[in-house]
């Protein structure tokens, strides 16, 4: 069982890409933002204890996760680090590649594989926005939110704002160099509100 799953977690790549009314779903294979830790782990084909905790165990932090083996992402191998939101599951997802300097040759194939109507910079791209999806499906996302008490200028801010942030670190003096980070707290918002 085993060997299964780091087979398993040495085949995941990029996610292929779903129906989904936004970008973008969460890159690894199978798996969903807003999915429960064990629901994420079961998908990926492994055991909690094949995973090192950062942070856990505080009723209302982020819980964070390293998995043991690395993962391919764009064809780099990469130390993965999975992020929940107690309430939201799984909300961010951080690669940080094990080749030096391989950021540098990731870049031009991030822009290219998540290219984005909404706008980017040389080392962030953004998703899309609530408030230019459909108007059903915004109407659903505002309700919800204002469900879980949030007031208006707060759902306002929500709806202006990515459903997930992709950024890659290019400076060689930054502690977060070399890494890609897929922000997507907005979306597992957004998944449970459509659910």
């Amino acid at each position: 069982m085993c060997l299964m799953g780091i087979g398993l977690l040495a085949g995941c790549s990029a996610q292929e890409k779903n129906d989904v009314a936004y970008n973008w779903d969460a890159p690894i294979e199978n798996v969903n933002w807003g999915q429960k830790k064990e629901e994420v782990f079961e998908e990926i084909g492994i055991e909690e204890d094949s995973v090192e905790c950062l942070s856990a165990g505080e009723s209302n932090s982020i819980e964070m996760y390293v998995l043991v083996e690395p993962i391919s992402f764009l064809g780099e191998d990469a130390q993965t680090t999975l992020s929940f939101d107690p309430t939201y599951g799984l909300v961010r997802i951080t690669f940080s590649f094990e080749e030096v300097n391989a950021i540098t040759n990731l870049a031009p194939k991030i822009q290219e594989e998540y290219s984005s109507e909404t706008g980017s910079t040389q080392t962030r791209i953004y998703g899309s926005i609530p408030n230019e999806m459909e108007a059903s499906d915004l109407q659903k996302y505002k309700s919800y939110l204002k469900d879980q008490g949030m007031d208006e200028a707060q759902i306002e801010a929500s709806c202006s704002s990515p459903l997930v942030i992709i950024d890659y670190d290019l400076d060689e003096n930054s502690p977060f160099y070399n890494t890609c980070n897929f922000n997507a707290s907005r979306a597992a918002l957004w998944e449970y509100a459509m659910g």
